[in-house]
């Protein structure tokens, strides 16, 4: 997980250590979420669980995301598009998020991520990836190409130069 030190991540990640983490590491045991960004400042000592390590803020997350299997995104609150998401799958990750966390990415619903809106389906998901590599792996180039195809700078910016491209009409006056 990467995440600012925001109340909307804060309490999305209590709610994943407290509701959906006892069930993964129940189904497997040596399974480790590392947290990285600001929210690791605002955790609790008694939030903290087994299996769990608090990175904190890092100068480079790309190390971050080349050691993850995959990435999470359990928020509970929020509007607008989550770069969390974005980020991860940029960096050639699977995410399995809430539906708040992929507001707006619904039409990459299981080719490069998986929404589970409660802790039963969170578990599942998690532990149905980290379990199938292949799976995980055809995700993570479907996250590769959604950003190519659909976020990167190019893609961004290619109506705006096909519209610059175009004939513009005469002003007639």
């Amino acid at each position: 997980l990467v995440a600012s030190g925001t109340a909307s991540n804060h309490d999305g990640l209590k709610w994943f250590l407290a509701e959906v983490w006892p069930g993964v590491r129940a189904a497997l045991p040596k399974v480790r979420l590392r947290v990285c960004g600001s929210v690791c400042s605002l955790l609790a000592e008694a939030e903290i669980t087994e299996g769990v390590e608090l990175v904190g803020v890092v100068p480079q997350l790309s190390r971050e995301y080349s050691r993850a299997a995959l990435c999470i995104a359990p928020l509970l609150c929020g509007s607008g598009l989550k770069i969390k998401v974005i980020e991860a799958w940029g960096h050639g990750r699977a995410v399995v998020g809430t539906p708040v966390a992929m507001q707006g990415l619904t039409e990459f619903e299981g080719k490069c991520a998986v929404t589970a809106d409660n802790p039963a389906s969170f578990i599942d998901a998690i532990v149905g990836l980290l379990c199938d590599v292949t799976r995980r792996q055809e995700m993570e180039a479907k996250a590769r190409r959604a950003i190519g195809e659909n976020f990167s700078p190019s893609a961004a910016l290619r109506p705006l130069l096909e519209w610059f491209a175009k004939p513009q009409p005469k002003n007639s006056l």
